[in-house]
């Protein structure tokens, strides 16, 4: 502990005494727990349709609840299919560009039109587009869009 941080130590033990100190030290614990789980925030989940596609063939259309949030560093999306089970796709926000993974494999982002599934190289507002990521080694891909 350095020099000066020991003096403003002593000065507040001697104004408040032992006590006192106790007191600031037990109060001021809840804002730094408070502080502390502010680094994660998941969003409402909110209903949606999902899609798994083995290279350029789809292979199902589900509806599906995506949980979707971000933590420290990272953005995800958690893909809630009917049978139970779940694709994670996780985000790395503190790099650029991005890290992106699907249940830990290294994946890609890019979009496809809602009603045909072709590549769309550009978002348009005039195109009903849902959100994909196609992981690298395998070429397959989940794709997911909102409906409320």
């Amino acid at each position: 502990m350095n020099m000066e941080l020991c003096s403003v130590v002593k000065g507040l033990r001697q104004v408040w005494g032992w006590k006192g100190m106790m007191a600031i030290a037990l109060l001021s614990t809840p804002v730094l727990v408070t502080a502390r789980s502010a680094d994660a925030a998941p969003y409402p989940d909110r209903p949606g349709i999902c899609y798994s596609f083995a290279g350029d063939s789809l292979e199902q259309v589900q509806s599906c609840v995506i949980s979707t949030g971000y933590g420290t560093g990272v953005q995800y999306a958690v893909l809630n299919w009917p049978d139970g089970s779940r694709t994670r796709i996780m985000t790395e926000v503190s790099n650029e560009p991005g890290t992106i993974t699907v249940d830990d494999a290294i994946a890609e982002d890019y979009m496809r039109d809602a009603s045909w599934y072709n590549i769309v190289d550009e978002f348009d507002t005039s195109v009903e587009t849902i959100f994909c990521n196609r992981v690298i080694e395998t070429g397959n891909s989940v794709c997911y869009k909102f409906t409320d």
